[in-house]
């Protein structure tokens, strides 16, 4: 399958919070196919004289899961729950237009994942993106709108 395919398969999301019941429209969430639950965590924030910054977190549970989990389970479709929070990446920065988006990524195959799908997701959203050190074994990957010509 062509990486860019990948785009076109997302999971079917929500806004709101399943995990308090409320309808919060900065948060998403889907389930994957093997019953795991994947939250998305929008901030947004506001910059006087200058546009919203946005940073997206994920947390994936399998149903039998009380605590989320942001270690790499070796199941599921990965690039499919990529594609899926790009998504809701993509109709945030509809909503808010924002002057940058970020997230970060710690573990090695994470980090390879995003680096591969990230600037199709730049391009899609019409930014630049740079990616560097965080601390660590940390990497952020950052989206800012492109200077105007």
């Amino acid at each position: 399958m062509i990486l860019l395919e990948l785009f076109d398969k997302p999971y079917p999301w929500r806004r709101g919070d399943p995990r308090d019941l409320s309808e919060k429209p900065t948060n998403a969430y889907f389930t994957t196919d093997d019953g795991s639950l994947v939250a998305v965590a929008i901030e947004i924030q506001a910059v006087p004289g200058s546009g919203p910054r946005v940073y997206i977190a994920f947390d994936r549970r399998h149903i039998s899961q009380q605590r989320p989990s942001y270690e790499v389970t070796g199941e599921g479709d990965p690039y499919r729950i990529f594609a899926t929070v790009a998504e809701i990446i993509i109709a945030t920065a509809k909503e808010h237009d924002p002057t940058s988006i970020g997230f970060s990524a710690d573990e090695e195959s994470r980090i390879k994942l995003y680096r591969r799908m990230s600037p199709i997701l730049a391009r899609k959203l019409n930014m630049d993106l740079t990616v560097e050190s965080a601390g660590g074994d940390s990497m952020y990957f950052k989206f800012t709108k492109k200077a105007r010509s």
